[in-house]
């Protein structure tokens, strides 16, 4: 990643550009409630991955490639997590149905429980290659 450029818009809608190294390339270690989170989430993933604080919002996963495929807010009062859906090919599975916007890259999914997340495992291990 050294060398490389990042840019784009961040939290206070200001644009900003600085090296990989500067901004994203430091791993972090989960929550304990994200950690519990994961562990669903990751029973669905059959590769490496590593963890992100890109935005205080929520805790960033990405796959061997770098891409963010899945993004985790989860604490006592809320649990959701979204899914990369642009190369997607499951789309149509009946449990998005509760996606309300998806004209958008990453698709937000809120659940009730940590155990419901076993239920998206056929999307999430997609959204993961």
């Amino acid at each position: 990643m050294k060398g490389e450029l990042s840019f784009g818009i961040d939290e206070s809608g200001r644009f900003f550009y600085v090296s990989g190294t500067q901004r994203y390339s430091t791993e972090v270690e989960p929550t304990e409630k994200e950690a519990q989170t994961l562990a669903q989430i990751l029973a669905a993933v059959d590769a490496p991955v590593k963890f992100y604080r890109r935005s205080n919002d929520y805790l960033t996963i990405c796959n061997e490639s770098g891409n963010d495929f899945c993004r985790l807010k989860a604490t006592d009062k809320v649990l959701w997590f979204s899914l990369d859906m642009w190369t997607n090919k499951v789309h149509d599975r009946p449990s998005l149905d509760r996606v309300s916007n998806k004209k958008q890259r990453h698709w937000k999914i809120k659940v009730d429980s940590i155990e419901e997340i076993s239920l998206f495992a056929d999307v999430i291990a997609e959204a993961a290659k």
